[in-house]
């Protein structure tokens, strides 16, 4: 059958288990902490006086182990490509004002003031990569193979002439020219930074994982909205991971994070070992149709976490805030949905197994979580080994937030449900 849990209520703990617990994710490989720089050459890239002026050319000069400095608060417009290069040292991307902004292993916020009057801001205090491709280039895209790059304190978004962009951050591509497990980017990591549409562009994607090896944290995501298209924070469909997810802000219409929703050109991909911790999943009510604060434009509105293919998964201490009905278009008010998808048959290795969900608070939604055993319309793996536990649902409540329509069956294997 298809497990639906609709109305869960404060200081409500729901426990989901397998008779064989899940098996946590194994990221051990993401090395998310600074390397030691000390023997990495430092450059400078700006307009005026630095080694290189212009960002892409320096992008192809230099070799791993080397520290590209950005000059805070200039603006580097265009779309640039991270190539593949021979070596396991990093290219360390970031700002010249990294002394304002927070240590490793704290999250960026925007508008905090940093107590410089030059740059009064986080926001302020980073270089800004920003592109102006009308055709929907991102900022960064990576050659076939590309590897161990770190993007640190960038202002990542779109020039204000720009209205519709895929996304922002595209590691790696979903695209048939990624076929082969050889052409998958691998060792990327974003790390406090602030990547951004505008309040009234459609601006699809924020970090496109179809990598390996990778990790997103400490950073700030959002405005990522569209009017009837999909769009999301993170997520990926074409990388194997592992992947870390820590500590961040995200904010999309669609979904806040997801996994799966594409088929994957790696022929059996599964995106698998997937960390997700620490992060405040959120929706402003000012995109809620009919909401005192609303601001007008009817963006499509999903949910906050989704899963159609994705094995061996934590999502643990995560803050998932407001989750509304959105019908025809969107969707029906669910916080979270492990829903495995084939995709119409084009991914038969579509699998949602060996999930752990455990210690986030849920709230101010229309049901919690939504759970399929298998896809009903098209041939895929059967869901097994789901752990839900030690959650807060508070304020779930679907004649407020949601219009539900429950549909099954749908079974999965060894599922047990318990209040505690």
């Amino acid at each position: 059958m298809k497990y639906i849990f609709p109305l869960l209520f404060l200081c409500t703990s729901i426990s989901i288990f397998a008779q064989t617990e899940p098996t946590l994710p194994n990221t051990n490989s993401i090395v998310t902490c600074f390397p030691d720089a000390s023997f990495y050459s430092t450059k400078t890239v700006n307009a005026n006086g630095g080694d290189y002026s212009d960002l892409q050319s320096a992008l192809n000069a230099v070799q791993p182990g080397t520290i590209l400095v950005l000059t805070a608060g200039e603006s580097y417009k265009g779309s640039f490509t991270l190539p593949k290069k021979a070596g396991t040292d990093w290219i360390i991307i970031t700002s010249s004002m990294m002394n304002l902004l927070p240590k490793q292993e704290t999250r960026i916020s925007p508008t905090f003031p940093t107590g410089n009057s030059k740059y009064p801001t986080q926001a302020d205090a980073m270089p800004k990569i920003i592109t102006t491709n009308l055709s929907g280039l991102p900022c960064f895209q990576t050659e076939a193979g590309a590897h161990h790059y770190r993007l640190v304190g960038l202002e990542i978004t779109i020039d204000t002439s720009v209205h519709n962009s895929y996304g922002l951050v595209q590691i790696g591509t979903a695209a048939a020219s990624q076929n082969t497990v050889a052409s998958i980017p691998y060792n990327f990591i974003i790390d406090r930074c602030y990547i951004h549409g505008h309040t009234n562009a459609t601006v699809m994607k924020g970090g496109v994982l179809n990598c390996a090896n990778s990790a997103v944290i400490d950073s700030y995501i959002s405005d990522f909205h569209s009017v009837g298209f999909d769009t999301y924070a993170i997520g990926g469909t074409n990388g194997p991971g592992p992947f870390k997810i820590i500590n961040n802000y995200l904010e999309a219409a669609g979904e806040n994070i997801i996994f799966g929703g594409g088929t994957a050109a790696v022929p059996g991909l599964v995106p698998s070992d997937i960390e997700v911790r620490n992060n405040y999943f959120f929706k402003p009510l000012s995109w809620r149709v009919g909401h005192p604060t609303y601001a007008g434009t009817h963006w499509t509105i999903k949910n906050l976490f989704e899963l159609k293919t994705g094995v061996r998964v934590l999502l643990d201490g995560n803050i998932l805030e407001n989750s509304w009905a959105d019908l025809p278009i969107g969707q029906s008010g669910y916080a979270i949905l492990l829903t495995v998808r084939a995709e119409g048959g084009g991914s038969p290795q579509a699998d949602v197994s060996d999930i752990t969900i455990t210690n986030n608070i849920v709230r101010h939604a229309g049901a919690g979580i939504s759970l399929s055993g298998h896809d009903d319309q098209a041939q895929s793996n059967q869901s097994q080994r789901i752990k839900i536990s030690n959650n807060l649902f508070e304020d779930i409540d679907g004649a407020k937030y949601g219009d539900l329509n429950i549909d099954g069956p749908n079974d999965g294997i060894f599922i047990k449900v318990r209040r505690s």
